[in-house]
């Protein structure tokens, strides 16, 4: 049986995958940057732990979640300060809504982490 840190950890996974692979800005002239390919590699690390969080899960480790939430943040965080200074010399360039799952399943990552066992 699942608990419900399991459930919660389950569903921020593909939230965080999701994220990774839609589209997070746009630069103008129809360039739109994601997390994986156009974010300097930024999502092969994203998925990476994503996976090791998978296993987290399994393994009812839940406080490491945290951690991994935290580092999957720290990511997106400093892409999006990369990503800042890009857009600010770009006129139409602005946010896309790839970073709503990405931060969803961030948030639901570090949430079930921060739970308490039963």
């Amino acid at each position: 049986m699942l608990e419900r840190q399991q459930w919660i950890g389950i569903a921020a996974f593909p939230l965080v995958v999701l994220g990774t692979f839609m589209p997070i800005a746009d630069l103008g002239y129809e360039t739109y940057v994601d997390l994986y390919g156009n974010g300097g590699g930024d999502g092969v690390f994203v998925l990476g732990l994503g996976v090791i969080s998978v296993a987290i899960l399994f393994a009812r480790q839940y406080r490491w979640l945290m951690i991994v939430a935290i580092a999957i943040a720290a990511i997106w965080l400093l892409t999006a300060l990369r990503l800042h200074a890009t857009m600010a010399v770009r006129p139409g360039a602005w946010v896309w809504w790839g970073w709503l799952p990405l931060v969803a399943g961030t948030a639901a990552m570090f949430t079930a982490g921060l739970s308490p066992r039963r």
